[in-house]
């Protein structure tokens, strides 16, 4: 699949090939998810948005039967891990007090 492979090009460190990864450093406030690993859906899953609209999320790869694109045209959106993370450096900017 090109979209994993191309998840694999601009997240991951250290690949014998020719590119410069993604891949942000972490700063407060900004916690980015790191390598995308096949078959671990800690680090991302997949959902094919057309042929047909999953309504569900997969890791790479998987078994499940796919519709044939009569045009040969798929498409599919990479959902990355940033719900229920860690809280970890904070800054807090400031409240107001509404009365």
């Amino acid at each position: 699949m090109i979209a994993q492979r191309a998840g694999d090009v601009v997240t991951r460190r250290g690949q014998v090939h020719v590119y410069q990864p993604l891949l942000a450093k972490p700063q407060p406030g900004y916690w980015p998810a790191g390598e995308l690993i096949e078959t671990d859906a800690t680090t991302g899953k997949w959902q094919e948005l057309t042929p047909t609209l999953s309504q569900s999320c997969a890791v790479f790869p998987n078994s499940q039967p796919r519709v044939q694109a009569t045009d040969g045209g798929y498409a599919w959106a990479l959902w990355r891990p940033y719900s229920c993370c860690k809280r970890a450096g904070q800054t807090f900017l400031g409240s107001t007090d509404f009365q």
